[in-house]
């Protein structure tokens, strides 16, 4: 028997850490911020919000076996690891860093005026990374309408797939998985959405275990989305039905 449960993180739940210079928004537990609930959704253990002033740098450490994605949401920025050097990621574009161990890196905000917005999402991984070199990639049709857009990045393929949605107001869609018992992860980014019957506003997120499928609608303007499937390494593990309320 196929049991399909869910779970809802609240994003006016997430830790806050803040200067005049930067803030940052945690969805899971980080630094002094430990919610009993927010541990992680399997492998995904952080889901980052990131702000940074104009000519200003933040500097991290990675944990043991992990991968990590960066996604500027508005604004370009530099990244800068130990072993990997200097590489700009900008809008539209997503880096995977991996890391076989420890190390530090550090993001810039090289613009003279603006700040800058990202995300930083991570995974616990079993896979050996000390040969992996970090990879930049486009999003798919990041500015086509109504749709899901994967994130390709070749091999080796890694155990989930990113997707990036972006729907207008008062449209339906759904995702119909080749393996039954998928775990399936949705983020807003901007907007608001209803998930499996579950209300989710920007900064809200939803995992669903053991899902066959995944529905959704979105409610009012423009709605952006992180779509994080586990299963198993292989591109194209969906296809998408569009449907259009009547």
């Amino acid at each position: 028997m196929n049991v399909v449960t869910a779970k809802t993180f609240s994003g006016a739940d997430a830790g806050v850490t803040e200067s005049d210079w930067y803030r940052s928004t945690n969805l899971f537990n980080a630094g002094k911020f430990i919610h009993e609930e927010y541990d992680r959704f399997e492998e995904l253990y952080m889901l980052n919000r990131e702000d940074l002033a104009p000519q200003r740098k933040l500097t991290y450490e990675s944990i043991f076996n992990s991968y990590i994605f960066i996604i500027p949401l508005k604004g370009s920025l530099m990244y800068q690891g130990m072993e990997h050097g200097n590489i700009t990621v900008m809008p539209g574009e997503v880096l995977s860093v991996p890391s076989g161990k420890r190390h530090s890196y550090s993001v810039y905000n090289l613009n003279d005026a603006d700040p800058i917005q990202f995300l930083q999402v991570g995974f616990i991984t079993s896979d050996s990374l000390m040969t992996q070199m970090p990879r930049l990639r486009e999003i798919d049709h990041v500015h086509e309408l109504n749709g899901i857009h994967p994130i390709r990045f070749g091999a080796p393929h890694f155990p989930f797939q990113i997707c990036y949605g972006v729907y207008e107001a008062r449209q339906q869609d759904e995702v119909n998985w080749k393996d039954p018992h998928t775990h399936a992860f949705v983020y807003v980014l901007h907007g608001s959405m209803i998930v499996e019957h579950h209300l989710l506003q920007k900064g809200d997120a939803i995992g669903i275990w053991n899902s066959p499928t995944l529905k959704w609608q979105s409610l009012i303007g423009l709605n952006q989305f992180l779509l994080i499937n586990f299963s198993v390494p292989e591109p194209k593990l969906f296809y998408s039905e569009k449907r259009n309320p009547a």
